[in-house]
């Protein structure tokens, strides 16, 4: 990154910064432009980066004294206005003397949820720093959210002390973005009371900054260097093309994860899926070192995808193919045609990001455009030349032999059963995971360092290490030239050139219980999952994900519902700062929040759900495989991923105030099952739920054939004689909404199954498991054979109490035997208690392998 460069990103990055000195009452008269640029300058910031902060708004440009034509303050202007979906040419800026009580400095973050699919929502979030080991900040009543001079105060301090720890140099950019993010996400940008409030403080400015990049970089290709007359005197700049709006977006990604045949499944499904991850954040980089960008231009990344704001010019569009094109042929050496990224760049104006004209509403067009051209990518992925290449290649030599844990036939390390890649993930799979561990991205192997091959384009492989703040800072010390990149996974590694902090949902179970947890125990294995759940001795497999989260992201802000009569004001809200702000928030909850729910509970006042009542807490057994984006693998012991699956609903619901559902597939499996099956499986229950009516549903357990009755044949043609014929159909059994799972199967007849038949059939009479299996025979049966029905009544009978029982045993029984027969008879009924009892013998069920 050149330094004009940097001084326009850090210049926009940080031009809102006086409104925190502001709110903190320590302004004096001073307009927040000038107080911001009075704040940033003791960190030893040049005359550039000064005058983009002081000069920043309209009023201040118009009767600026001393600065050029062509000062990136013009362009931050430009960016500013960008960022916020308007042109504030004639609004008083906060903190002005005659801004009045436009602003209220006490005004809270309201949540970015409150307007999303029609919704009107009034929650508002308290401010907290962003840290690994923070609860979920859930939004509350605005009454109880507001901020104070001292809240500000403190976040002041925080962010002097971080910067005092950095240079103002290009390697610290990315430094300064994550402080940004850890200190101004639940900071209101605007507290305009005329305005709604939903966009952080950080989403603004770092929108601010990638706007500035990529208007500096166009700029200067285009050769128009006086910004005062393009940017400030003219408007005809907002209509120009500048941008491009980029994506892209992995393939593949199932078959990589889920087919390995290794004994230590669990372990390789986490280490690949955390190389994935990490392929798309190397990739995203490599683009913006070849642009000289920051990681301000990275608007999102998750679940495989990616979006990014870059300047409309050649310099981009050959950057863009060239990394690109070198990442899938690397990809194709390395693994085949498994896996591949699609690619796609659109085209837009300053005022298709800010969405105008609303009649034209043309920034989700240029979303839909992008996905239009992944998926013809997609399908389309190699050209002639690519093809002729994949079709010439010779077998390698040692034929015959595949890899252990992946089953490829290439690369295999010599005299092993395991290719170049898995083995690397072999060796680092304990470390990759570890929360106080960097990655140090470098470009030639460290001595006596495992690594994992990362593609760099021109230059074959770039390599993934491992280690400690010790050891990051001592290679920077002694071999500079080699590195590329620092990670610092969900913590912010203050005064540390060239980091960058990525959100991970990294938790695990560790292969001792939690009380004996220390820092070198290595994941549990399946068979260590299985061993600690209660009853019998299963993993449980959870794959989710959020309900139309494409219509969300892409329309989720239109209202609808408003007056006809006015339909470019039901666009108002579907801006850029918006759309980014909603996908920040959903990555913080997926890949953050993750981890605290599973480790500590969903706090907010949720009590952790239990399927057990009488069970204590405790972290939970349970091992993320994948988290990010909307999609979540979770693996564990039984009990404890249904529990954590309801456990993450309601915190989900909580955080997004109802605004979007999630649906599940939970499945049950022996700890030695394949695992591409189990993931094939749970995929298939997750669809269920997808399908089911309104969708916000969980299927559990697994499908079943199930008999029916056909009219006549099947296909098109109907044989005139033909009679009824019976047929099988795949029917899901245990599918529910998630309230109706919550209240009515463990709530309503979980419960009073262990109240009841666990304690006094099981228990106390001594029936045994037998008795619950033949209700449960009887329950399904009824569906078919009214008849069963008699003999559910009959089998209850039979448990009547004899005559010499004490009152306390007529009444249970009076009470049990009641509520059992009228829950026979009502279809939905049966249904639940079919899968209560399913439940409550899978917790009574001991080490019987055979069950």
């Amino acid at each position: 990154m050149d330094e004009s460069l940097f001084n326009v990103t850090v210049g926009a990055l940080l031009h809102d910064i006086g409104k925190v000195i502001y709110r903190a009452g320590l302004a004096g008269t001073e307009p927040h432009p000038e107080s911001g640029k009075d704040f940033i300058e003791q960190f030893g910031a040049g005359r550039d980066i000064l005058d983009c902060i002081k000069y920043h708004h309209y009023k201040n440009l118009k009767y600026a004294g001393g600065i050029s034509e062509n000062s990136p303050a013009y362009i931050v202007y430009v960016a500013d206005n960008i960022s916020a979906g308007m042109d504030r040419r004639e609004k008083e800026a906060e903190g002005d003397k005659n801004a009045g009580a436009a602003f209220d400095r006490t005004t809270p973050l309201a949540s970015v949820f409150n307007l999303l699919n029609n919704k009107s929502g009034d929650e508002a979030f308290r401010h907290r720093e962003i840290d690994r080991r923070a609860p979920v900040n859930y939004p509350r009543p605005k009454d109880k959210t507001a901020l104070d001079a001292g809240d500000y105060a403190g976040i002041l301090k925080g962010i002097r002390d971080s910067f005092s720890a950095m240079k103002m140099a290009p390697e610290y950019i990315n430094s300064m973005l994550a402080v940004c993010e850890a200190y101004l996400s639940f900071v209101p940008s605007s507290t305009d009371t005329a305005q709604v409030p939903d966009v952080s403080l950080f989403d603004h400015q770092k929108i601010a900054a990638a706007v500035a990049s990529a208007m500096h970089i166009y700029l200067k290709w285009s050769g128009k260097d006086d910004y005062k007359r393009i940017l400030f005197q003219d408007n005809s700049f907002y209509e120009e093309k500048a941008f491009l709006m980029f994506s892209c977006d992995i393939s593949g990604i199932q078959d990589f994860i889920y087919t390995i045949v290794s004994k230590k499944a669990l372990k390789a499904l986490r280490a690949r899926s955390f190389y994935l991850e990490m392929l798309l954040e190397h990739s995203m980089d490599l683009l913006f070192r070849e642009l000289g960008l920051s990681r301000a231009n990275l608007l999102y990344t998750g679940g495989g995808h990616a979006f990014a704001l870059l300047p409309n010019c050649p310099l981009a569009g050959k950057a863009v193919e060239s990394v690109f094109m070198g990442i899938n042929n690397w990809l194709r050496e390395k693994f085949g045609t498994s896996l591949y990224i699609a690619f796609a760049s659109e085209p837009c104006s300053p005022f298709d990001l800010m969405n105008k004209p609303l009649d034209r509403v043309p920034l989700p067009q240029v979303y839909r455009n992008l996905s239009r051209e992944i998926s013809i990518k997609k399908l389309k992925r190699y050209g002639f030349d690519d093809i002729m290449l994949l079709n010439s290649k010779n077998l390698p030599e040692n034929t015959g032999r595949e890899c252990k844990t992946c089953g490829r036939t290439s690369e295999l390390q010599e005299d092993e059963d395991i290719c170049l890649i898995c083995g690397s993930l072999q060796d680092m799979s304990n470390e990759l995971i570890k929360e106080e561990k960097l990655l140090l991205i470098t470009s030639a192997q460290l001595e006596g360092k495992a690594s994992l091959a990362l593609p760099l384009p021109g230059s074959g492989d770039c390599f993934m290490h491992t280690g400690d703040e010790r050891f990051v800072r001592l290679t920077l010390q002694s071999e500079p030239e080699k590195v590329m990149a620092v990670y610092g996974k969900n913590h912010l590694y203050t005064g540390l050139k060239l980091s960058t902090k990525i959100w991970m949902g990294d938790y695990y179970a560790a292969s001792a219980e939690p009380e004996e947890i220390c820092e070198d125990l290595p994941p549990a294995t399946f068979r260590e999952l299985a061993e600690r759940a209660t009853g019998i001795k299963r993993i449980g497999v959870l794959r989710a994900d959020v309900d139309d989260l494409g219509k969300a992201f892409l329309s989720g802000f239109v209202r609808e519902n408003e007056d006809s009569a006015e339909k470019s004001l039901r666009y108002r809200y579907e801006t850029i700062s918006r759309k980014v702000s909603f996908s920040r928030m959903l990555s913080l909850f997926f890949k953050l929040n993750i981890n605290s729910i599973l480790k500590d509970g969903p706090g907010g006042g949720f009590e952790p759900f239990r399927l057990d009542e009488q069970k204590p807490w405790k972290s939970r057994s349970v091992t993320i495989v994948y988290s990010g984006g909307d999609d979540i693998f979770l693996v564990g012991a039984w009990d404890e991923v249904l529990e954590a699956a309801v456990d993450m609903r309601r915190a989900f619901s909580a955080f997004c105030g109802g605004t979007l559902t999630i649906s599940a597939g939970f499945g049950m499996f022996g700890d030695s099952y394949p695992v591409s099956r189990m993931a094939y499986e749970t995929a298939e229950l997750e669809d269920a739920a997808k399908r089911c009516d309104g969708k916000d549903s969980i299927a559990l357990f697994g499908w079943e054939m199930e008999t029916c009755k056909s009219n006549g044949t099947a296909g098109r043609e109907r044989e005139k004689s033909a009679k009824d014929k019976a047929y099988k159909t795949k029917t899901f059994p245990h599918l529910y909404k998630w309230k109706e799972f919550e209240d009515k199967v463990v709530g309503e007849k979980l419960r009073f199954l262990q109240r009841h038949f666990a304690k006094y059939i099981i228990k106390d009479a001594g029936y045994g498991k037998t008795m619950a299996y033949k209700f449960m025979e009887y329950l399904k049966a009824a569906r078919h054979d009214r008849v069963n029905i008699a003999r559910f009544a009959y089998l209850l009978g039979r448990l009547a109490p004899e005559d010499g029982a004490s009152p306390q045993e007529r009444s249970g029984y009076a009470e049990f035997g009641a509520a059992m027969y009228r829950w026979m008879l009502e279809e939905t009924d049966r249904r639940q208690l079919i899968t209560a009892f399913n439940i409550m013998l899978y917790l009574l069920r001991g080490n019987d392998k055979g069950d």
